[in-house]
């Protein structure tokens, strides 16, 4: 059976997020976000997340921290709901998309394509630096990630 406690936490965390960060105060949402990785780590710690939809959920909340350990934290949180549900789409993503940030957070290419910045002259989104022959488009399919080539056409529409 699912944390329903956690299940909250994740819900609060989207929510948080909706409308693609319009009208977001960022100072406030980060004090959130910290007080929601607090209380997963106290779950972890108390050994109350145990199924895959649990680990994706508490993957999301560390998937949305500022540290290279939040970033590492949330792979490792994606993985074990990968592992324990393979099938889950979302719980694939998420690993590839938390192994992107973990990337991009320690200043590295990142492998699958998952993560976008904006230029501050431009505020036209931009790929971040990528490994390019770090992992197939096959190998991003498995990972219920889109080929690069998508990528960059649903780039191009988001700019234009």
């Amino acid at each position: 059976m699912e944390n329903t406690e956690l299940e909250e936490l994740f819900i609060g965390d989207q929510e948080a997020r909706l409308n693609n960060g319009a009208d977001v105060d960022w100072s406030e949402l980060e004090k959130e976000d910290q007080t929601r990785r607090e209380r997963v780590l106290e779950l972890l710690q108390n050994q109350e997340i145990k199924t895959a939809k649990d680990y994706y959920h508490a993957a999301m909340i560390f998937q949305h921290g500022t540290r290279v350990a939040d970033s590492r934290l949330a792979y490792s949180l994606a993985w074990i709901s990968v592992t324990l549900d393979p099938l889950d789409d979302k719980a694939r993503w998420l690993s590839a998309a938390a192994w992107d940030r973990m990337m991009m957070k320690q200043e590295q290419p990142q492998w699958y394509g998952t993560q976008f910045t904006r230029k501050n002259e431009t505020r036209n989104w931009e790929l971040y630096d990528m490994a390019k022959d770090a992992v197939t488009d096959e190998e991003r399919e498995a990972m219920n990630v889109p080929p690069l080539s998508e990528a960059m056409e649903q780039l191009k529409q988001n700019n234009s």
